[in-house]
């Protein structure tokens, strides 16, 4: 069994973050279904796998199958596109290591990116207004009746102003297992109560978008330590996109 194993989850072949990682990093073609694998890819296709709900589940299909195949005694998901680092600098840096993420872990439950701060919305309003109100509605129903004891944690999640977003964790497997045998059974009960028909191809994501937030109930109902890292989007330019958030967020302080 390995220590470690970080799965990085792409839908093409890429190379952008091979630089940036090391051997216990894992490429992870997701919405492999029929497709052709590039060499030295896993593939979240197999029997019992839900690779075809890749559209609506983005990187969750990679989650499935790290859940349902992956043994080492930590496992994480990170994107081809963004990756977590201890680095400070704008121009060099690199993933976290293997001696990073155990010396994280030695203290901490759960490897999460640094959370983001909202100046007026709150993590319920501002899906509101990205997405679609009733499937967070629909969400509320099905923990209340199912998972009642995530209620107060819900809540609580849903009135603060900052969140983990990204589905991006690296945990031990134990607590991967647990959040994601969580985790999908609210989003397969979702799945049948909600329709989305009508939803273009970036609301068709529903249950990737609603994830972000559902990682931050479980965190919050299970008191998990976390460690924050910062997330560093490797295909933008780091100045420019921290100037970007800064625009987005004077832009959400003179929302009407």
């Amino acid at each position: 069994m390995e220590d470690i194993k970080v799965y990085v989850t792409t839908h093409k072949e890429t190379d952008i973050i091979n630089k940036k990682i090391t051997s216990i990093y894992q490429k992870l073609f997701v919405g492999a279904e029929n497709k052709i694998i590039p060499e030295g890819y896993l593939s979240d296709s197999f029997p019992g796998g839900i690779s075809h709900k890749n559209k609506n589940y983005s990187e969750l299909t990679g989650q499935y199958y790290i859940w349902k195949n992956a043994n080492a005694k930590i496992v994480g998901l990170i994107h081809y596109r963004r990756i977590l680092s201890k680095s400070k600098s704008n121009f060099f840096y690199k993933a976290l290591n293997e001696k990073q993420i155990k010396k994280a872990l030695s203290k901490a439950d759960v490897i999460v990116p640094k959370r983001e701060k909202m100046l007026r919305h709150t993590v319920e309003s501002y899906y509101s207004k990205a997405h679609y109100k009733k499937d967070y509605e629909i969400i509320r129903e099905i923990i209340s009746e199912k998972h009642p004891d995530y209620v107060e944690a819900f809540e609580k999640v849903s009135n603060q102003k900052h969140l983990f977003l990204a589905n991006i964790l690296i945990t031990k497997k134990e607590y991967f297992d647990q959040y994601s045998e969580w985790l999908f059974s609210v989003l397969f009960e979702l799945e049948k109560r909600s329709d989305i028909t009508s939803y273009d191809s970036y609301q068709a994501r529903i249950y990737g978008f609603i994830s972000e937030r559902l990682i931050n109930v479980w965190i919050e109902k299970n008191n998990l330590k976390v460690k924050e890292y910062r997330m560093i989007n490797l295909d933008q330019n780091q100045l420019l996109f921290k100037l970007k958030k800064v625009r987005y967020k004077i832009m959400e302080f003179f929302e009407k």
